[in-house]
């Protein structure tokens, strides 16, 4: 989840002491745009791209990964698309396909991968025919 507030202290450290025009022009993004996000005015996380350009500019020891994670792309240095994979494979283990801390075949990972599928073709084919 984006955390504006945290998100504008580190851009704050990131700038370090030089004048915002500075920064603004360091980054390569627009002073309107950092300028609303240092003042907590906006409710969406920037890009993943965005935020590569905040991050080498920095002059802090602000890391890409820590604006990444202020941004809500990124929880605790784990991807939100490495923790839907986990939640999913434990759904898996929860009945029974898979057994906990199995090293997983390639066909097995096929077979888990085509089930996921179909799971999203019969929900997709649901919503679009809904019953009345």
């Amino acid at each position: 989840m984006f955390d504006k507030h945290k998100f504008s202290e580190m851009l704050l450290k990131a700038k370090g002491n030089r004048t915002n025009e500075d920064y603004y022009q360091d980054c390569g993004v627009s002073r309107a745009y950092i300028s609303n996000y240092i003042n907590a005015k906006r409710d969406k996380a920037p890009s993943a791209e965005i935020i590569k350009k905040l991050a080498d500019a920095s002059h802090s020891n602000i890391t890409y990964e820590d604006l990444m994670i202020a941004a809500g792309h990124i929880e605790d240095g784990i991807s939100k698309k490495e923790r839907m994979a986990d939640n999913i494979l434990q759904k898996f283990i929860d009945k029974g396909f898979v057994k906990e801390n199995e090293d997983l075949t390639d066909e097995k990972r096929k077979w888990i991968l085509d089930m996921v599928d179909q799971a999203l073709e019969i929900t997709r084919l649901a919503k679009k025919h809904p019953k009345e």
